[in-house]
């Protein structure tokens, strides 16, 4: 039986006047990757945010890995949640060794260097492991910034564009680390605007526009005899 990793229940949030977040509903078992689609401005982020400790709910709540997401402290939610940004937010006078190991102390991990060592390797960053952060290309720091979201081997990720900037061949083995680690348990939630790869990736799909607007697997949301995911995705958000 799988274990429920995610599940949270009318998960809302609001700023001020405006609802960012509206009474959104689901569940994500130990390693099952799921996609979240949506416009900008549809809450992916927010919910992101919420899922990872960052910010409070204003209503609703849940739980990630275990852990209560209302009236828990936000460290709780962290050492459990591996987290990929859309801008990196390396050190850049830093090398990419030493950009790692700072976060497997500030974790108090074990054999930090051993640690950091071992994943520099599963996002193929070995050579560059001495070169600083500020002369890396956008897609040698989103792979950082990948090694570093899974490098406390947390049970739940949330990646936000995790192949944004790669090439084709870096993206693959970027998916490759991504669908290894959900084999191994990890439950992961995708962003992504890459219908594609959301397709690839995710046994089911979130399409979100504040409200969660469908989540099911890609033939039950209707994807397939000719109807593409792209058709299904602008449906159900009123781009058509």
């Amino acid at each position: 039986m799988t274990t429920t990793a995610i599940d949270v229940r009318a998960l809302t949030k609001r700023f001020d006047d405006r609802v960012a977040v509206d009474e959104v509903t689901f569940a994500v078992g130990a390693g099952e990757i799921v996609a979240l689609l949506g416009p900008n401005g549809a809450g992916k982020t927010t919910t992101r945010r919420m899922l990872a400790g960052l910010i409070p709910p204003s209503s609703g709540g849940g739980t990630v890995a275990g852990v209560p997401l209302a009236g828990t402290p936000s460290a709780a939610l962290r050492a459990r949640v591996g987290l990929l940004t859309e801008t990196p937010g390396l050190w850049d006078r830093l090398t990419v060794r030493m950009n790692l190991v700072t976060y497997a102390r500030l974790h108090e991990l074990p054999a930090a260097e051993a640690r950091v060592a071992d994943v520099l390797a599963r996002v193929g960053l070995t050579s560059r492991a001495d070169d600083v952060a500020a002369v890396l290309s956008k897609g040698l720091r989103q792979r950082v910034a990948l090694a570093r979201a899974i490098l406390h081997a947390p049970p739940v990720l949330l990646l936000d564009e995790p192949t944004s900037g790669l090439d084709p061949a870096a993206a693959r083995d970027v998916r490759a680390v991504v669908t290894e680690l959900a084999r191994q348990g990890a439950a992961v939630i995708v962003c992504t605007h890459n219908l594609t790869e959301a397709e690839t990736l995710a046994a089911r799909i979130g399409v979100m526009k504040t409200r969660l607007l469908a989540f099911d697997t890609p033939h039950r949301l209707g994807v397939g005899a000719g109807r593409t995911l792209e058709a299904v995705y602008l449906a159900l958000t009123g781009e058509a």
